[in-house]
């Protein structure tokens, strides 16, 4: 119990000062659709009892798709077996991630605009390799982006992740179980 403390307060240290310095404002769209649930990681299936090889068989899985999102995660699949290191924040990892994906920012669609403070985006829109901006609710609700993997839990919001810690660490990026219920903008690549 208290290495698991210690593990949660470790990482909250270290994820504290991923701030986005992006402030975004928008409309929420109205939309009413479900995402597929086909093929996601069941909640019996803990990330704590998966393997980097499993998770990377997963994010794999939804980099075949033939999509600006299967592009990108192909290419963060590759940066993290590589354990290729962006000293930055959260936004610099996922930024290169896009980059080096093809998607520069000319090359990036606003699937939903919103800030910390509100709208919310409606978590169907989400889709594998979506750039998304959420409150890191485990640490003090502070911004952060990741790149969506897929569902583990859609009512429960919790998703796979691939992500950087920030705050300059020399670490790559890595999978993690995310609670993503406060998610404020989504971005995908343009083909």
């Amino acid at each position: 119990m208290i290495k698991k403390l210690f593990i949660l307060v470790f990482i909250f240290f270290l994820l504290s000062g991923c701030l986005s310095t992006t402030d975004l404002t928008s409309e929420k769209p109205e939309t009413d659709s479900e995402p597929e649930t086909t093929n996601t990681i069941t909640v019996k299936d803990s990330l704590e009892n998966l393997s980097l090889d499993s998770l990377l068989v997963i994010a794999r899985k939804n980099a075949q798709s033939n999509t600006s999102g299967g592009s990108v995660l192909k290419t963060a699949v590759d940066m993290i077996e590589q354990k290729i290191i962006v000293i930055g924040s959260c936004w610099d990892y996922i930024n290169q991630v896009y980059e080096t994906a093809g998607f520069p920012g000319s090359k990036r669609e606003d699937i939903f605009r919103g800030s910390k403070e509100g709208p919310l985006a409606d978590p169907a829109l989400i889709q594998p390799g979506d750039w998304i901006y959420f409150k890191n609710l485990p640490y003090g609700e502070i911004s952060h982006s990741a790149i969506f993997v897929e569902w583990i839990d859609f009512d429960r919001r919790s998703a796979l992740t691939i992500e950087y810690i920030g705050r300059d660490r020399d670490v790559p990026g890595w999978f993690r179980e995310a609670d993503i219920t406060k998610v404020y903008s989504i971005f995908r690549g343009v083909e």
